[in-house]
């Protein structure tokens, strides 16, 4: 297992099949587990909808430490793009969805565009089949320059939550213990919950 730092360009290209023909939208992004190593999270300019759609194309750069596994292969590095409406005048917001996106998929230098369907936070709110089209190029800053991405084909060998963390490569004791994929998805459930 090995460590490598990359810087993470992150676009979020926009929100479509919006079934809202009047509202505010804009999105958080965070990592799903721990920080990004400038410690920041995100968000996208509150837009309207327009035409059942928003129209962001707005960039996020940032750097993450992701590790590899067997064969060079980076292990799972999960990111949340929360959607939000805002009610009651922006003085406060709803949660329209998720996506996760996993930056071990876009490993490889080329840019790499992904559309993801919202996930509902609230089991209560239904589904609306809203659309999350996202944009990721990623380039090494540090390790071993050769990091192959992870497809579905490795993801039932190497299933794990991957952590960012400012500490020092030898310090163990910090990093997540690999999951299941059955754990991750009672994890992601958890933190969905909070």
């Amino acid at each position: 297992m090995g460590k490598v730092k990359f810087q993470v360009h992150l676009e979020v290209e926009g929100l479509y099949a919006v079934p809202y023909q009047t509202a505010i939208v804009f999105c958080k992004i965070k990592p799903f587990c721990g920080k990004f190593t400038n410690g920041k999270t995100f968000f996208t300019h509150r837009l309207p909808v327009d035409n059942n759609a928003v129209i962001w194309k707005e960039v996020f750069d940032f750097s993450v430490k992701m590790k590899t596994g067997d064969n060079a292969i980076a292990l799972p590095y999960i990111v949340k793009i929360s959607v939000r409406r805002e009610i009651q005048g922006g003085s406060k917001h709803m949660k329209l969805g998720h996506a996760l996106v996993d930056l071990s998929e876009f490993v490889g230098g080329e840019r790499g565009e992904k559309t993801y369907l919202l996930v509902s936070d609230d089991e209560s709110h239904r589904h609306d089949n809203s659309t999350l089209k996202v944009g990721v190029t990623m380039k090494i800053l540090e390790g071993n320059p050769v990091v192959k991405p992870r497809t579905v084909h490795d993801s039932g060998r190497q299933s794990h939550i991957e952590v960012d963390d400012d500490e020092e490569e030898d310090d163990e004791g910090l990093d997540p213990p690999g999951v299941s994929s059955d754990d991750a998805a009672r994890i992601v459930q958890q933190v969905l919950d909070e």
